[in-house]
């Protein structure tokens, strides 16, 4: 960010000059460099999806490998229709690296850092979207069906906290509390 800006010398107090110069003033809005402003941005994207991104890429570059064994140098330069019949055996097949399938909200973040990735790459097109990508949007849910049906699809929570102390008695009294109130109110408005 820089704290003076060059101006034109007939602003300046310095003098009328046909040259210039940088005028040593504050300057109401800060100015930055187009690298700033990518730095600041890439600075307010959490770790842990920067890390989401990393690992569904690495995913994504795995398994052309495996299905290809020739992988482009960037994963999006596919044209449109074969992203798309990419995806759709992609949705799957995915697998984790033991074997065994991904839950549903597994397999949810990965298609998420996917279409991340894939908009940070300069394609402006959305894969959960946009009607170009038809069928895999179909394969997605058909997979996530399948986990759904295989017990995948659960999620699997912490148990209730239950026992003394987890209640307290204003919660109790609310309830009474409010239709007292409301009784009262009635009472007002019938007189």
């Amino acid at each position: 960010m820089h704290e003076t800006n060059l101006i034109h010398p007939k602003i300046c107090r310095n003098g009328i000059s046909r040259h210039w110069a940088f005028c040593a003033q504050k300057l109401h809005f800060a100015v930055f460099s187009d690298a700033e402003i990518a730095q600041k941005q890439h600075q307010q994207i959490p770790k842990n999806t920067l890390k989401s991104e990393s690992n569904a890429h690495q995913i994504f570059t795995k398994y052309l490998e495996e299905q290809d064994g020739i992988v482009k140098h960037d994963n999006w330069v596919y044209p449109d229709k074969e992203l798309d019949a990419i995806l759709v055996k992609f949705w799957f097949s995915l697998r984790k690296p033991g074997g065994e399938k991904y839950t549903i909200a597994n397999l949810q973040n990965i298609k998420n850092a996917l279409n991340r990735q894939m908009q940070c790459k300069g394609r402006n097109l959305d894969i959960s979207k946009d009607t170009c990508y038809v069928n895999s949007q179909r394969a997605f849910r058909d997979a996530c069906r399948e986990l759904k049906s295989e017990g995948l699809g659960h999620v699997k929570n912490y148990p209730e906290i239950e026992g003394k102390g987890t209640e307290t008695t204003i919660f109790r009294q609310i309830p009474s509390i409010l239709l007292t109130a409301h009784a009262v109110f009635l009472v007002v408005l019938s007189r």
